[in-house]
C-alpha cells in the first residue's frame, strides 16, 4: 500500500532519470536540519527528523518556519549559519515551556537536541499535563502562574467536579447557619445543640450527594482518588473532634466561645489540606491554603466573623476546583 509522505519530494519522472545523486540536497529548506542543508548525508539520521519536527512546531507557534529567505538557495544559508528567533519573542502567548521545547528540537548540533522523537513527544505530554519538562527552562512571572495551573492527577479526579459544585453550596449554607448561632453562643449554651444538628445535616447532605452521584465517582477509582477521600475524611474527623474536644473542656471554662475559637484552628487545617492537594493535584491549591492560613490570623482578631469566612472560602474554592474538574472531564470526552 504505497503512501505519499511529503509532496515536497515529489519528481517529474518523464524528464529526470530517478536516480538521486550522491550528496544531493533534497527536501523543504525551510524545515530541513543543518546537516542536511550542508549536504553531510553521513550526519543525516533520526536527529534530524526531530530537527524537522521542532521546524513544524515553531511554525505552529508562531505562523511561519524558523528560516524563510527569498531563495531557497538564502534559505539554506540560514539553515547553516543562523539560529532561530525564540518563539517567545515572535509571539508573545506562546509559553516558555512550549518555547524551550521547541528550541531544543532545533539546534545546529545534532547531539544537543533531543535524543529522539519520543523524547519530544515525552516532553509535549509533560507539558500538555501540566508537569515539569525535561530541559530547563528560563523563569518567569508566567511560568510562575502556569506553574499554579498544573494539575497531574487532576484528570483521574474529572468525574469529581459535580459532586464539588455540590459540596460548595451545603458548605456555604451550613456555615451561614452556624454563624448567627455562633454569635449568640455567650448568651445562649443551647445553640451547641443547634449547632452540633446542623453539623449532621450537613455531613448527611455530603454523604447523600456523594451517593447520589457514586456512578460518576466509579471511573475514578485509583490511588489518587483514594488518597483525595483520605485526605478528606482526615480534615473533617480532625475538625469535629476538635470542636467535640473544646466541647468538653467547657466544664473547666464555662465562660469560653467554644464555637467562635474554632475556626481560626480550622482555618488551619484546611491550609493544611490545601497545600497537600497543590503537590498532587493543582498548583492552586497552593493559594487557596495561603488564603486560609491568613484567614486564621484574620479570625483570630475578628472571631465573629468565621463562620462566614470559613463557609465563603471553602465554597469558592469547591466552586473553582469543581468548575476546573468539570472542564477537564469535557476535554477528555
Amino acid at each position: 500500500e504505497p503512501k505519499v509522505t511529503d509532496f515536497g519530494l515529489a519528481r517529474k519522472t518523464d524528464t529526470d532519470s530517478g536516480m538521486t545523486r550522491t550528496g544531493a540536497v533534497m527536501g523543504t529548506p525551510s524545515y530541513m536540519p543543518p546537516e542536511q542543508a550542508a549536504g553531510k548525508t553521513s550526519e543525516v539520521g533520526p536527529l534530524s527528523d526531530v530537527y524537522s519536527l521542532g521546524a513544524i512546531l515553531y511554525c505552529l507557534l508562531t505562523g511561519r518556519p524558523p528560516f524563510q529567505a527569498a531563495s531557497p538557495i538564502d534559505t539554506l544559508m540560514q539553515v547553516i549559519e543562523q539560529d532561530p528567533v525564540d518563539p517567545y519573542l515572535l509571539n508573545h502567548q506562546v509559553d516558555r515551556e512550549l518555547s524551550s521545547i521547541c528550541m531544543k528540537s532545533l539546534e545546529k548540533t545534532p547531539s544537543d537536541r533531543y535524543g529522539s522523537a519520543l523524547a519530544v513527544a515525552d516532553d509535549l505530554r509533560r507539558y500538555l499535563d501540566g508537569e515539569d519538562i525535561s530541559i530547563p527552562t528560563r523563569r518567569s512571572l508566567t511560568h510562575f502562574w502556569r506553574s499554579l495551573d498544573r494539575h497531574r492527577d487532576a484528570r483521574q479526579l474529572a468525574t469529581w467536579g459535580s459532586l464539588l459544585t455540590v459540596f460548595a453550596v451545603i458548605v456555604f449554607v451550613a456555615e451561614a447557619i452556624i454563624w448567627p448561632l455562633a454569635i449568640w453562643e455567650s448568651k445562649i449554651r443551647q445553640v451547641y445543640v443547634f449547632a452540633g444538628l446542623v453539623r449532621f445535616v450537613q455531613l448527611m447532605a455530603m454523604f447523600a450527594a456523594t451517593w447520589k452521584l457514586r456512578s460518576h465517582l466509579i471511573a475514578s477509582r485509583s490511588s489518587v482518588s483514594r488518597l483525595m477521600w483520605t485526605q478528606w475524611a482526615g480534615f473533617i474527623i480532625g475538625c469535629n473532634l476538635f470542636f467535640i474536644v473544646k466541647l468538653i473542656g467547657l466544664r473547666s471554662h464555662p465562660t469560653s466561645r467554644i464555637m467562635l475559637d474554632c475556626y481560626p484552628v480550622f482555618s488551619i487545617l484546611s491550609g493544611i489540606l490545601w497545600f497537600s492537594l497543590g503537590s498532587n493535584f493543582w498548583g492552586y491549591c497552593y493559594l487557596f491554603g495561603s488564603v486560609f492560613f491568613a484567614t486564621a490570623i484574620v479570625v483570630a482578631f475578628f472571631p465573629e466573623f468565621g463562620p462566614l469566612c470559613f463557609g465563603l472560602l471553602w465554597s469558592i474554592f469547591l466552586f473553582q476546583t469543581g468548575r476546573r474538574l468539570r472542564r477537564i472531564s469535557e476535554e477528555i470526552t
